[in-house]
Formats: structure tokens, C-alpha cells, sequence
């Protein structure tokens, strides 16, 4: 069976907003990916910031938000208060609003 990466060679770039328009490409697979489902957008972001990265993550719309709040509330924001500066979180989280 072929691996994921066999198949991401073909790909021309990540289909999204325009915001993460060609990021994909510049990039490459390994850095710009797609979650398996909502929940994981914040979920991923919060532990790839505590091992150090710094991601950005695009909650598609704003009406998607609720959901995340409490992890976005109670999690994120407070890790490095509840850790004593052990860890920290910087994450961009990305929301667009308004009408297009």
C-alpha cells in the first residue's frame, strides 16, 4: 500500500482559505497539513507549542470557535501560569470573520 508521502509528491499544494494559500508549496507537506477534524486544530497546536514549535492554526470560521473555547480558555492561555514558566505556548490561532 502506498504511503502518504507517495501520494503528497502529486499534490500541487494544500486546498484552504486564502490565507494559507500556497503555503503548502513553499513549505512543504510535513510543515502545512490538514486536521482530521475540527477539534484537532487547537488540540495539535497546543502540543506542538509546548515541544517548542510555533503553529498557526486556522479555525476555518468563526462560528467554529465555541467549541475550542474551553481549551483555548483554560488550556492555552494559562499554560504557562499553571506550569510555573516550565512550558509555554505561543500559537497563532487564525479566525476569519466577517463577510467576504
Amino acid at each position: 500500500m502506498p504511503a502518504r508521502e507517495d501520494y503528497l509528491k502529486h499534490v500541487k499544494g494544500r486546498v484552504g482559505f486564502q490565507g494559507d494559500s500556497g503555503t503548502s508549496t513553499q513549505y512543504g507537506n510535513d510543515r502545512v497539513f490538514n486536521s482530521p477534524c475540527g477539534s484537532q486544530h487547537r488540540r495539535r497546536a497546543i502540543g506542538m507549542a509546548t515541544r517548542g514549535l510555533k503553529p498557526v492554526a486556522e479555525i476555518q470560521f468563526f462560528d467554529y470557535i465555541w467549541p475550542a473555547m474551553m481549551q483555548i480558555r483554560d488550556e492555552l492561555c494559562v499554560m504557562r501560569w499553571r506550569s510555573n514558566g516550565a512550558f509555554k505556548a505561543p500559537v497563532v490561532l487564525r479566525v476569519p470573520i466577517g463577510v467576504t
